[in-house]
């Protein structure tokens, strides 16, 4: 992915992630008002693993997404 501009990196990612029935139908997921999750992401290049992955667990999820990095290329 490193020559993809950041639409592409996004498309790509957007269509490879997504949250699994499990989770979505989970009633300790679906009635929890307090729900906050964190996404960890060695590097963030163009943001679009950790904006896939918060797009995916939006569908499914009502929660507050975190996002943590170690580094920025």
């Amino acid at each position: 992915q490193t020559r993809k501009n950041r639409f592409d990196r996004y498309l790509n990612m957007k269509s490879t992630i997504e949250l699994s029935p499990e989770a979505a139908s989970d009633p300790g997921l679906q009635n929890n008002k307090h729900l906050a999750l964190l996404l960890i992401d060695d590097v963030v290049t163009t943001g679009s693993t950790l904006e896939a992955c918060s797009e995916a667990i939006s569908t499914g999820i009502d929660a507050i997404i975190y996002a943590a990095t170690v580094a920025y290329a």
